[in-house]
């Protein structure tokens, strides 16, 4: 597993994995609201896929699929690509832990497909599980390589790119 600390604090930590044709992403960050992850074709919010999950007061957890058009609220996804697997908080540390999963091409207009280039990621935290803007501090950019290129995961990506009806009936 892939691990990476997108800010200079340690309040974000990134691991992933690439899983056949799927990513899977464990994010522990420092917060109690909500967690934003996204990517971006420019490293900013505009045009980018962005998954914003959480554990609430109550303990129930969320997960959902957005789309950015601007340096605004983004825009919930008509198809939610994004999967949360897992969600909770470690008791005394005041920290959420994430694990979540998407397909590395969804063929999905308003996700971003995920490939053997550099990805840029975007993140950001809420103080409180309410979707509102995060603050200039707890938000932030880095450029990683998602994918440790390797023969069966560069055939998955190219086969998974110019097939998507398939691709999607095939795992559905």
């Amino acid at each position: 597993m892939n691990e990476e600390t997108l800010d200079g604090e340690g309040k974000y930590v990134l691991r992933w994995d690439v899983v056949e044709d799927r990513i899977e992403f464990e994010v522990v960050a420092g917060t109690l609201g909500f967690v934003g992850f996204g990517i971006s074709p420019s490293g900013r919010m505009t045009g980018a896929d962005i998954f914003i999950a959480g554990v609430r007061p109550d303990g129930s957890t969320y997960g959902l699929d957005f789309h950015a058009t601007g340096q605004t609220t983004p825009v919930l996804d008509t198809q939610q690509d994004w999967r949360l697997l897992e969600a909770y908080v470690l008791s005394g540390e005041n920290k959420t832990v994430l694990k979540f999963s998407r397909f590395l091409n969804t063929c999905n207009e308003q996700d971003f497909a995920i490939g053997n280039d550099t990805t840029r990621i975007i993140w950001a935290l809420g103080d409180t599980d309410t979707i509102t803007y995060h603050g200039a501090t707890n938000r932030g950019t880095k450029s990683l390589n998602l994918i440790r290129a390797n023969t069966r995961t560069e055939y998955v990506i190219l086969t998974t790119l110019h097939d998507c009806d398939e691709h999607h009936n095939a795992s559905d």
